[in-house]
């Protein structure tokens, strides 16, 4: 059962990637994430790739930004509160 919940759940993620994994799920693209982090594009798409490393065995989603957003749904609340977080100040401030 301990193996089944570290593989469903991640809890290891920086400030950093709480952030592009926020603007992940509001939609955004790499490089208007880049653009608001102040970061490239490029920067943004190694946090994606690192974060799916780290996440993801082989599935069947193709997009790495697609795997993130079908994921990061059921994990909101229970594993990445920080990225819920964000998402729930970026939408008060709009």
């Amino acid at each position: 059962m301990w193996t089944a919940l570290r593989e469903r759940h991640y809890r290891l993620i920086n400030p950093v990637e709480a952030r592009v994994l926020a603007l992940v799920a509001q939609g955004y693209n790499a490089q208007e994430a880049a653009r608001l982090m102040d970061v490239t594009p490029a920067t943004v798409r190694r946090h994606v790739a690192e974060v799916c490393h780290r996440v993801f065995e082989t599935t069947e989603i193709p997009q790495e930004r697609d795997k993130l957003r079908v994921w990061i749904a059921p994990h909101l609340t229970c594993c990445i509160p920080l990225v819920h977080e964000m998402i729930e100040n970026d939408r008060r401030t709009v």
